[in-house]
């Protein structure tokens, strides 16, 4: 049968089947706007990933900040910590001399 014409029937209507059942399946893939699956998918995740950048960015502002405040509150820990080391300094003379003044008057 191969010479005859159903054997090239039979080959011819393979192939229908085949672009038929592709045509079909990229006609299912479609969705109501008109893009394939792949492109929702592509748009949705450039969304997302735009999205994203702007909450990285906001977050980066955010840490930015936060570091600005700890420098800060670092520089005002190292300043009172000075202050206090001079504070005992001065209590320790004013002691010395309490100690000194109350030896001479005994």
């Amino acid at each position: 049968m191969e010479g005859t014409p159903w054997g090239e029937l039979g080959v011819a209507g393979i192939l229908i089947v085949i672009v038929l059942r592709e045509v079909f399946t990229f006609l299912k893939s479609k969705n109501g706007n008109g893009h394939s699956t792949a492109t929702t998918w592509a748009l949705e995740s450039s969304r997302e990933f735009g999205s994203m950048t702007t909450e990285m960015r906001k977050l980066n502002h955010s840490i930015s900040q936060l570091s600005q405040i700890l420098n800060g509150l670092a520089h005002e820990t190292k300043a009172t910590r000075a202050q206090v080391k001079e504070v005992r300094n001065d209590l320790g003379k004013v002691v010395k001399d309490i100690a000194d003044l109350d030896r001479k008057m005994h």
